[in-house]
């Protein structure tokens, strides 16, 4: 429940972080009030089809959403140190126009550390 909110954080343009992190959040509210509408009575659905359902829901997007995630580029900077691949990733986010210093935050006590590599990923 806590590594799926960082990730999307860290991949989100830092504008809308806030949103993102809250979202995810309110996405769990959300689906938890749509099966207790789904298990009312009206709708005639036993527990164990309404657990069918969150499981395979829950299975589709564990298996598929993997093949579609580039590694955050905050990670492969701080991390690995591979400021190549953390443009790259940035580029797959849609955000080529954007440093990886940048993409960090403010708030991020190792934007120092990015000033002092010479790879044109840490350059405006």
């Amino acid at each position: 429940a806590a590594v799926s909110p960082a990730y999307l954080v860290e991949i989100a343009p830092i504008r809308i972080r806030g949103f993102i992190g809250a979202s995810c959040q309110i996405g769990i509210t959300v689906g938890i009030l749509l099966f207790y509408i789904l298990g009312m009575r009206k709708f005639n659905l036993s527990w164990r089809a309404l657990a069918r359902c969150g499981l395979a829901l829950d299975l589709v997007f564990l298996v598929l959403s993997p093949l579609f995630m580039p590694e955050s580029p905050s990670w492969l900077a701080k991390v690995k140190r591979d400021h190549t691949a953390a443009a790259e990733s940035l580029r797959r986010l849609g955000r080529e126009r954007e440093s990886i210093c940048s993409s960090m935050g403010d708030d991020n006590e190792d934007n120092d550390r990015c000033d002092d590599h010479a790879e044109p990923a840490c350059t405006n």
